[in-house]
Parts: structure tokens; sequence; C-alpha cells
């Protein structure tokens, strides 16, 4: 691929100027990234906006925004487009000043959550992630000032389903999801990260993944060890580009759970030490800087050569699998898409009799089966 990722850290705080400036004082440079969350509705245009990014700006940090809205079909029916327009004519008159000025866009998060008005909706929610993402693009973003962000919540309610809820590889330039570990359930790395990773990897395969939002309570547990492997185990990760920390004291499950890691006068060691492991801030540009396009072409010449199956890019046998789709011999594990190999599960002796009869291009037998126990196979 494009060389490998950077590994970014971010930073989400209701006191973003001291925190930041806190955080920059204990690690020797600014994170970065910053969440922001904005609702489509009647105060735009507004001074507040640019003056938020202004803040972060100055201090050589990009934006997260999470674009809300109150209803989905006041969204999707035109009713907001005057609030819609003017908040993205705001972003766009806000990037034109130039000096490297840089956003990341995050419409409609956690789609696979019942509680939000665009939960449990997916065809509503791709139509009014689209609404949001050509708003900006018609008012004159580019993808050197703007990226999109098709983010989601690690864990589904309601019995949904995170690959029901995604627009599609021409509208996402990253994914990613907001998972936060409190004292009951306490979330090991593999049900925090893992599990939302690999969910996302179902049906997003060239968009790096940024953890748009995590964090992890003190009360009773050793967060230190649980943010010591997260920096580990995340910057392993080909695909993950980083994590937004939930640097937030939240009212949830009925109590308060504190999850800072920046205090007004301390730094939690380990996320010093997490976060100057992982690489500079700078490092930000390789979002904006077409470097993020080629690894996505990259990936994308990956899964043709390897038969269009997005599970095997990065396996050894990638173009011996590719040929078994070309003559015929498999077509995949997963009908109608038949997009997946599923290169770790077993083979049946049925399967392998098919995978025989198809390679050999051998005749279909006319009499009666020898075998007692095909039923219906």
């Amino acid at each position: 691929a494009e060389g490998d990722l950077p590994t970014l850290t971010g930073l989400s705080s209701a006191d973003r100027d001291v925190d930041l400036d806190q955080l920059q004082s204990a690690v020797g440079r600014y994170p970065s990234l910053s969440q922001l969350f904005w609702t489509v509705e009647a105060d735009w245009p507004n001074g507040w906006a640019p003056r938020q990014l202004d803040l972060l700006h100055e201090r050589g940090v990009v934006a997260v925004v999470e674009i809300t809205v109150d209803s989905l079909n006041a969204l999707n029916s035109g009713a907001l487009d005057d609030s819609l327009q003017a908040m993205a004519a705001t972003v766009n008159t806000w990037l034109d000043q130039g000096g490297n000025r840089q956003i990341l866009i995050v419409p409609l998060p956690e789609p696979n959550l019942t509680q939000h008005p665009w939960g449990a909706d997916p065809d509503g929610f791709e139509a009014g992630y689209k609404r949001i993402r050509s708003a900006f693009i018609n008012a004159g973003t580019t993808p050197e000032q703007a990226r999109f962000v098709a983010s989601y919540s690690g864990w589904s309610n309601g019995g949904l389903l995170h690959k029901d809820f995604y627009p599609g590889d021409a509208v996402v330039d990253l994914v990613g999801f907001s998972q936060l570990t409190r004292n009951d359930p306490w979330l090991t790395y593999e049900k925090n990260f893992g599990i939302p990773i690999d969910r996302i990897s179902e049906f997003a395969w060239t968009e790096p993944i940024l953890v748009i939002q995590t964090g992890s309570v003190v009360e009773n547990r050793d967060r230190d060890a649980w943010m010591d492997v997260a920096y580990s185990r995340l910057s392993a990760d080909d695909r993950v580009l980083g994590m937004v920390y939930f640097n937030r004291n939240k009212y949830e499950a009925g109590k308060q759970n504190d999850y800072r890691v920046v205090y007004p006068s301390s730094v939690d060691g380990a996320f010093v030490d997490g976060m100057q492991s992982w690489t500079s801030g700078d490092d930000v540009d390789w979002l904006f800087d077409g470097r993020l396009d080629r690894w996505a072409d990259d990936r994308r010449t990956t899964v043709a050569s390897s038969g269009g199956f997005v599970d095997v890019g990065d396996s050894v046998f990638a173009d011996d699998i590719g040929w078994l789709a070309s003559v015929g011999v498999t077509s995949g594990c997963n009908p109608p898409a038949n997009d997946r190999f599923c290169p770790d599960s077993s083979v049946t002796r049925g399967q392998m009799a098919a995978f025989l009869r198809r390679a050999l291009d051998l005749p279909v037998t006319q009499s009666p089966a020898a075998f007692t126990d095909l039923g219906d196979s």
C-alpha cells in the first residue's frame, strides 16, 4: 500500500483550549484531532463555529465535526436545507482562508443505535448522509480540505447490523466507530476495539478506520493497563488511523462516569506515554495530501487481484485465490454478494467435491449416488 498509515491521537474535551494546552505542556505537542458536535438548526450561520475551528487551527489541531439533526424526515425532505447550506458555506469560507485549514466531517454518527433520530432506518440514514455530504461539496469544499467519515457505535442495539448502514465507498473516505469502557461491563481490547473493527471489515475494506471516540473509567480498574494495550494494538493494525480519547465526565447508565485523562493540573502518565509513542501531529496531512487516496486505490487493486474478495488481501495466498475465482472453481462464501472467500473457514467434503468437479470440468453423473447421506445436498 501507499506506505504506512500514521497513528493519530485526538482529544474530545469540553474545555478544549485548557485541556489541549495542558496536554501540549505534558507531551511536548498537541494532539492531531479534536471532536466537535454541531446540529443542523436555525442558528446557522453563526460566529461561534469559525471561532471553534480557529481555536483548534491555531494549535495545529484538525476538527472532527459530528453533524446531527433533530429530525431525519426534516433533513431528507429539504426542510433543513437553508440551515445545512449555511453550515456548509460557513465551513467552506473558513477553509478558503488557507493556511492548511482542514476538517473531518462525520454526518449522522452511530446510525446503528435506535435512540438517534437517524437510527434504525438504513435507507433514511444513507439519504441523510449523502445530503449532508453534498451540501459541503456543493459549497466548494475539496478533498484537500475536507474528508467524510461514516461512523458507528461499536455495539448496536435493537438487532441492528453495522453493514446495513454503509453509504458506499464512493461517498466515504474514512470509517469510524465509538466505544467507551465503563466499570460494568468492563471491555477488553477485543470487545472494545477488535469486534467493532471486524464488523466494519465486513463491508468496508478500502477505507482506514478511525476510533472517533473511546475512553475508559478508572474506578476499580487498571485503566493504565487498558490504555497501554489500546495504544500498542491499535498502532499494530494496518487499517487503524488512530483514536480520539473521550476526555469527559459523563452521566450515563444511572451514574457519573469519569473518563478523563487530562485534568486542570495533571495528565495521566499512560496517556502521555501512548501519545508520545504514536506519530506526530503533522502526519494528519496524510488524510488530505493524496496519500489516503493512493492507499485506498492500492487496496482496491489488491481486492481485484484476489478475485474480488475483500477478506484475503493480506494473505500470502491472495493470487492463488484470485486464480481459483477466475477459472470458476470458487465464487465466494456469502451469496449473493460473493465478495468474501472466508479463508479461515473449514471446507466440507461436499464443497471439496464441487471444487474438484469444477477444476477438472467433470461431467455430472446420471447414475444413482452410492451414498445414503446426501439428502438434498
